[in-house]
């Protein structure tokens, strides 16, 4: 899937894949979807959101870049675990679309 069709729940795993949980809900509340990452964001673009390491703010630009040439695996985009967040826990359910393939819905459970 190209990086500028993520949607704010799809970067929340994102962020979580690369071990950047601890952003990922800022990121959520912000509702920063994939377009909003592919369009040039700077260091200073993730300050108010709460990166505030220049390293860390480096390391996720930089895997932003190679998402832009590549796409994001669909594996990136499913949670390797439940994650915990306000009110519940996110979790998905493989969805059959079509024969061979399948859809992933994210769902919030107590």
């Amino acid at each position: 899937k190209q990086l500028d069709q993520l949607t704010s729940d799809e970067v929340f795993v994102l962020m979580h894949h690369f071990e950047f949980g601890d952003h990922a809900q800022a990121f959520r509340n912000a509702r920063i979807t994939g377009a909003s990452l592919a369009a040039n964001i700077t260091e200073e673009d993730l300050q108010p959101l709460g990166m505030t390491s220049s390293l860390r703010c480096k390391g996720l630009l930089q895997r932003v870049e190679i998402l832009k040439e590549s796409g994001v695996p669909n594996r990136m985009l499913v949670p390797r675990q439940p994650i915990p967040i306000a009110g519940g826990i996110l979790s998905y359910r493989s969805v059959p679309k079509r024969r061979g393939s399948s859809s992933v819905r994210f769902s919030n459970t107590v």
